[in-house]
């Protein structure tokens, strides 16, 4: 089964068609404004087949940024 990426702010991407558009930084640069994120978002895309992967995540990094 194909994985999805979930972005923090809920909306989902086809993880096939974002695999191909991380092989450019400016690739990502527009595919963020596209969806009206912040380009700084890179490191919050989450890979997962379930939703609570993301939130998972979500906790895990509020933690190590609180250190």
């Amino acid at each position: 089964m194909i994985g999805r990426i979930f972005i923090l702010d809920g909306k989902v991407l086809d993880y096939g068609r974002f695999a191909l558009l991380l092989h450019s930084y400016r690739r990502m640069k527009r595919i963020c404004a596209l969806l009206s994120v912040d380009v700084l978002i890179l490191g919050r895309y989450i890979i997962g087949k379930r939703r609570n992967l993301c939130l998972d995540y979500r906790r895990s990094k509020a933690g190590s940024n609180n250190e």
